[in-house]
């Protein structure tokens, strides 16, 4: 299972969705070993398995309409229902998948993260000719940016750690940018023509970077809000979105089909995820993974759990 950033804003009770007491985790991949008489997609114990990890209501407006990621009463696993932070865990059958043989469960577990990045990209309308400016080179930051890049996009993504932009670097971005030594409003008055940048990603969860974005970019251009995911309240200009015609909408989960494409980008190797893993530890060293994350930024990238050991 792969430890998120939302997971740490639930630990460190920043997100008031949260039903505690419940058990973390919502990206994981595992063995059948047991299921419900009334199962009919999986017929036999051991195979091997991803899932979307949340539960529509099935009744609201949204799901009457098959878009159930925009469920009213969505309860997502690892907040209102219990994660993948244990040895077992149940979902219902309409929300597995059966992963291709192409793909050990360790590199399954990107299929989540990967369908956030898959969304987004396609929620962005990124086209060959795009230029395209990510801020935040962690795990979604760079997902996107392989993404976008597999679409013929030219991207430039920023972040405050010389090591994950190296990474994101060696992964195929254009450009590079430390935002400590080169702030990014500099990106935009003089170090290239805000007229260059067709599409932002925010990547990067704080909330004050989409207000300010609205007033460095060019008229007319798409703001895809990402990591933002704690309800902080920012202010904005709606006379500067308006003049200015921009697209400013926001990312956060996807569709099933969505989450099959991340897949097969994954089973057809289109996407590295190796670079992305800094640290894999057992179960029991779960607080230490949390203490990770949140002491130490600038060199963790994705921490995998080992529910095995």
């Amino acid at each position: 299972a792969g430890l998120c950033g939302s997971d740490v804003h639930a630990f460190l009770g920043e997100l008031p969705t949260v039903r505690f007491p419940v058990v973390p985790g919502h990206e994981f991949s595992g063995t059948i070993v047991a299921m419900g008489k009334e199962v009919r997609r999986y017929k036999k114990k051991g195979d091997e398995v991803v899932a979307e990890p949340f539960i529509p209501c099935g009744k609201c407006y949204s799901c009457k309409h098959t878009l159930y990621y925009l469920c009213e009463e969505l309860e997502f696993m690892g907040t209102q229902v219990n994660g993948a932070f244990g040895q077992y865990v149940t979902i219902h059958q309409e929300r597995v998948h059966s992963i291709p043989q192409e793909l050990d469960l360790k590199e399954a577990v990107f299929t989540e993260p990967l369908a956030v990045a898959v969304h987004a990209v396609k929620e962005a309308k990124i086209s060959p000719q795009d230029y395209v400016l990510i801020i935040g080179a962690g795990t979604i930051g760079v997902l996107v940016l392989q993404v976008a890049k597999s679409l013929g996009a030219e991207v430039i993504i920023t972040d405050i750690s010389d090591s994950k932009l190296n990474i994101a670097k060696n992964l195929g971005a254009d450009r590079i940018v430390n935002v400590t030594k080169t702030p990014i409003e500099s990106l935009f008055t003089h170090d290239f023509k805000k007229e260059n940048v067709d599409v932002v990603l925010d990547c990067a969860g704080i909330p004050s970077d989409v207000a300010k974005l609205t007033n460095m970019v060019r008229k007319g251009i798409r703001i895809i809000s990402i990591g933002a995911i704690t309800e902080k309240k920012i202010e904005l200009s709606i006379g500067l979105i308006t003049k200015k015609e921009l697209k400013v909408m926001g990312s956060f989960l996807y569709t099933s089909q969505d989450f099959e494409q991340a897949m097969q980008y994954l089973s057809k190797g289109l996407i590295e995820i190796t670079p992305l893993i800094s640290h894999i530890l057992p179960l029991d060293k779960i607080r230490e993974a949390y203490s990770l994350f949140i002491s130490d930024k600038i060199h963790t990238s994705k921490i995998l759990i080992d529910i095995a050991g």
